[in-house]
């Protein structure tokens, strides 16, 4: 089961709707389009946290729908930004691990960033001969490298 069919079972209930979800803060904002409660207008919105942990997976942290969509995203952007400062800067490393399960890559600023793996296989395939071979082997070995990295559990902190 995914993260977001995990939170839309537990929004069910509730009539609510997923509207964003971010895996850095692990926080969903979501909506219900017909208020319950009476003198509030329709369309509140809440912002949750939730859990990737196996055991609570998808587990919502409640709150109320009393929020308007700019008080939602408001909410958001201050959990965002609490995370973001929870990071621990890694020695010699050019990325963050936050948290147990999730790694942020900076950019090498000099060379491209492919918005695909197509975009990227498109690049690669200008190349030929030998030096295919070895723009596939240097680009795979990296892919490989950041999927290890990103893995909490081949994930190796240096």
């Amino acid at each position: 089961m995914s993260i977001q069919t995990a939170i839309e079972k537990h929004l069910k209930p509730l009539d609510g709707e997923i509207m964003s979800i971010d895996m850095m803060a692990q926080v969903v904002v979501s909506r219900r389009p017909e208020s319950k409660v009476p003198g509030k207008p329709d369309e509140r919105y809440m912002v949750h946290n939730f859990s990737t942990n196996p055991e609570m997976y998808g587990q919502l942290f409640w709150g109320h729908y009393d929020l308007t969509p700019a008080q939602a995203m408001e909410s958001l952007i201050e959990k965002i930004q609490k995370e973001t400062k929870t990071g621990r800067q890694d020695t010699g490393e050019n990325y963050l691990p936050l948290g147990d399960d999730l790694v942020i890559f900076k950019p090498a600023e000099f060379y491209a960033t492919p918005d695909t793996m197509q975009d990227m296989t498109n690049y690669l395939t200008k190349f030929s001969g030998g030096e295919s071979i070895a723009a596939y082997t240097c680009a795979y070995m990296m892919y490989n490298w950041c999927a290890k990295m990103s893995n909490p559990e081949t994930r190796e902190v240096i």
